[in-house]
């Protein structure tokens, strides 16, 4: 049975892993690997801070992926990533709609909930949409210096 908990300081290292893993740093917004020190001051503070959310989909002892929501003056951005071992298997929608239904129970936000999703990212667009969420608009970027998005 799958379920979502709250993350805490020993996901630390998981969530590191997970997060440098090269699909993920591909479909992130910021695409260069992450450090170890980085990540762990990031991440403490993610923890401590009242506006942001994190939370583990799990499944028995496993560790299926994690959704982080942060409280944003124009709505909750919610960002999602699953462990590298179970890219594929159809859980993204899983990690959304229980981590969303969660969140909601226990914050109640007057806010809506906003997913951004790279625009070749067809399985992160795919799970939002599998999870209820809806697409609300296209945002297109252009990059003066090179005539392209990169």
């Amino acid at each position: 049975m799958k379920m979502v908990r709250r993350a805490v300081m020993d996901d630390i290292k998981d969530i590191f892993e997970w997060s440098n893993h090269p699909l993920s740093r591909k479909n992130s917004f910021r695409s260069e690997p992450i450090g170890w020190d980085e990540h762990r001051k990031w991440f403490a503070e993610r923890l401590a801070d009242h506006l942001t959310t994190i939370y583990i989909l799990c499944s028995d002892e496993n560790k299926l992926g994690s959704a982080r929501f942060e409280e944003k003056k124009n709505g909750i951005r919610i960002s999602v990533m699953l462990n590298p071992d179970y890219i594929g298997k159809r859980l993204g929608a899983d990690l959304i709609r229980l981590a969303t239904k969660r969140y909601i129970e226990e914050k109640n936000p007057g806010k809506h909930i906003i997913a951004e999703v790279k625009g070749d990212n067809m399985p992160s667009k795919k799970a939002f949409l599998r999870a209820g969420f809806k697409e609300a608009y296209t945002v297109y970027t252009y990059n003066r210096e090179t005539g392209t998005d990169e």
